[in-house]
């Protein structure tokens, strides 16, 4: 029902967009400090690529996840959600359906496990499928797998760039770290924002840990 909602609202979109700003944080984005050395920074406003319409029928969030505890946490986007001032939730909307709601459907080859493991440096690295890569901004040309690749003139930049772009679902390893955009349900009729993360930690009996930044919606 989720994916559905999400994907009629897409199809609707308008083409204008609100400006988020961070209520807490820099001007390099929101940040919020977890438990157990957990951290989030989400970046507003940050798609500025192919295709546009993402930003006009979604509300596109640019997010760096960074664990420095002990435990591991699953980072799912049922897990993820945005909230407004009147308790409204905005659901995360996977990357394939944003695909097919602004640029159609294609037939996309994905393989391999999505597993963040720890480099072998104190700057947490997201690994997926064996790949070690320091992540710090939405502008970084990422593969599927999340693996820095030369461009593949083959391939549709509009597509690939919301693919690729992402953030990848899976386990997030302790000295680890994950990001890319997280594509929201448009929510730009709102005046307030509110990010909210629940990382499931991988300890029995133990609580999810909430993750949430805020921002004011300018129109």
């Amino acid at each position: 029902m989720i994916r559905f909602t999400a994907l009629v609202l897409a199809l609707m979109g308008c083409a204008s967009t609100a400006h988020l700003t961070p209520k807490q944080g820099d001007a390099d984005g929101a940040i919020a400090q977890g438990p157990g050395g957990l951290s989030l920074r989400a970046v507003p406003n940050a798609w500025h690529m192919d295709p546009s319409s993402v930003a006009e029928r979604f509300t596109p969030l640019w997010v760096l996840i960074q664990n420095r505890g002990s435990v591991a946490y699953d980072v799912t986007l049922a897990d993820i959600r945005l909230i407004d001032e009147q308790g409204r939730i905005y659901a995360a909307v996977a990357p394939m359906d944003v695909m097919i709601a602004t640029v159609g459907n294609v037939e996309v080859p994905m393989s391999g496990t999505l597993v963040a493991e720890a480099g072998t440096s104190d700057v947490p690295q997201l690994a997926i499928v064996g790949c070690l890569l320091p992540v710090y901004s939405p502008f970084t040309p990422l593969t599927p797998c999340g693996c820095i690749s030369p461009p593949n003139p083959s391939t549709d930049p509009a597509r690939s760039n919301i693919l690729n772009r992402g953030l990848a679902e899976g386990r997030l390893l302790p000295e680890t770290q994950a990001a890319g955009f997280i594509y929201f349900q448009r929510a730009y009729d709102a005046k307030e924002l509110h990010l909210r993360i629940d990382a499931q930690p991988e300890e029995p009996g133990e609580p999810p840990v909430e993750l949430q930044v805020s921002f004011a919606v300018a129109h």
